[in-house]
């Protein structure tokens, strides 16, 4: 990715419960405890946590490690869960540059990329 992207954070109570959210399109793996890693897109990331087109339903309230290539797993909570997407929140907020090198990885794609995708394949 050619762009860079500059990251900033605004310490306020909002700012605690949801951070700047990036989209992207990135092939990861999540796996839920007792299940095999399945492959989903990343479609956006922040330091608190994710977005994933999965294709699948989840459980939310489960413990779910987000797999991106080259970091170690990410343990996160399953915090929402319909129509084939998920959100969820890491356990441990990630660094900005670490967010930054993540987009660096994918590609930029508006948040319906994905979608458009499933229809040209289906329809």
């Amino acid at each position: 990715m050619s762009d860079r992207v500059k990251l900033s954070w605004v310490n306020d109570s909002r700012a605690s419960q949801r951070s700047l959210r990036l989209p992207i399109s990135l092939p990861v793996k999540v796996r839920e405890p007792s299940s095999c890693a399945m492959d989903v897109e990343l479609i956006d990331i922040s330091t608190l946590g994710c977005r994933i087109w999965a294709g699948f339903a989840m459980q939310p309230g489960r413990t779910t490690m987000i797999i991106i290539p080259g970091f170690r797993p990410l343990s996160s909570t399953t915090v929402w869960s319909r129509e084939g997407h998920a959100g969820f929140r890491f356990s441990t907020a990630l660094h900005p540059a670490i967010v930054t090198h993540v987009i660096g990885m994918g590609t930029h794609a508006d948040h319906n990329s994905h979608e458009r995708r499933v229809r040209l394949r289906t329809g």
